[in-house]
């Protein structure tokens, strides 16, 4: 019966159209969120990598200034105190700072 009426005034069609409509945009929704996504991921990735890359040149240069300190103070581990303490007060400083 409700199809009959629906058939009547040409509305079956339109009601077609209005569903198919609704299912395109929430296809182009969730396409739009994993392309949002992944360009959040990436980002990501990529600031790690980052982080990670300074962090492993922190460690070389610090090891590498150690050594040349444990030089120019002729000893074996001086240099590498001198460094332990500078690394500490700027920890310390900074946990005293923002905490």
């Amino acid at each position: 019966m409700e199809n009959a009426f629906l058939k009547f005034l040409k509305l079956d069609g339109l009601f077609d159209n209005i569903k198919g409509y609704v299912d395109k945009r929430i296809q182009l929704f969730k396409l739009e969120m994993m392309e949002k996504t992944s360009n959040i991921v990436a980002s990501l990735s990529i600031l790690f990598l980052l982080a990670f890359m300074f962090l492993m040149m922190l460690l070389f240069f610090s090891l590498a200034l150690g050594s040349y300190l444990n030089h120019l103070l002729e000893s074996s581990y001086m240099g590498y105190v001198v460094m332990t303490v500078f690394f500490f007060s700027c920890g310390h400083y900074t946990c005293i700072k923002y905490y």
